[in-house]
């Protein structure tokens, strides 16, 4: 990416970056990754309606007054609560809908910062991280548990084998011997 645009606006006063957004175009300033500026944006704006709305997809409802700072609506302060929908607070409706410019313009302005969700992401990252360590050794330790058990299965099973190939041997022989036996002459039998 460019980052000449990321330059000029790390060197610009926050109030001007609402009046860059608005010359330039926002998608032309705005780093995605870290949206933080101050913002002045009119609702009834197209482009303007489309930055407000994906900042407000950045955040988490419960935990929004960490990322949006000095919010205004129409010169009003806005106090923001945790767990109420803030894009529906701020347009009158939760769902994206396009800019009616017949529609009353809102004036918007805010400061953004997106620290707390990137120590929040570097957070949930460390935590998906544990988890897929612990669920992995979990895993391996029932592999495990289920190879010793197949392995004293075949060992039981060889033993019960060799057990009944003894029994069988030893039941041939004495068969063996039992038919020897009658078929030998007896001594006080009179061989014909």
């Amino acid at each position: 990416p460019d980052l000449y645009p990321l330059l000029v606006i790390s060197n610009v006063r926050p109030e001007r970056h609402a009046l860059l957004g608005k010359r330039i175009g926002w998608n032309n300033i705005i780093n995605w990754i870290k949206p933080d500026m101050h913002y002045i944006l009119d609702l009834s704006d197209p482009e303007d309606y489309d930055v407000g709305w994906r900042l407000s997809q950045l955040t988490s409802p419960h935990d929004q007054r960490h990322n949006w700072y000095n919010l205004y609506i129409d010169g009003r302060e806005l106090d923001i609560v945790d767990g109420v929908n803030l894009w529906k607070a701020l347009t009158g409706t939760s769902k994206y809908v396009k800019p009616d410019h017949n529609t009353d313009s809102k004036m918007v302005e805010f400061d953004f910062c997106t620290t707390s969700m990137l120590v929040m992401s570097l957070a949930a990252i460390k935590l998906q991280a544990r988890w897929k360590a612990r669920v992995q050794t979990k895993l391996y330790q029932r592999q495990l548990e289920e190879r010793d058990a197949r392995l004293a299965l075949e060992e039981a099973t060889k033993h019960e084998v060799i057990e009944l190939t003894n029994n069988v041997e030893t039941s041939v022989a004495s068969n063996d011997n039992n038919i020897q036996a009658d078929d030998a002459p007896k001594p006080h039998e009179e061989v014909v």
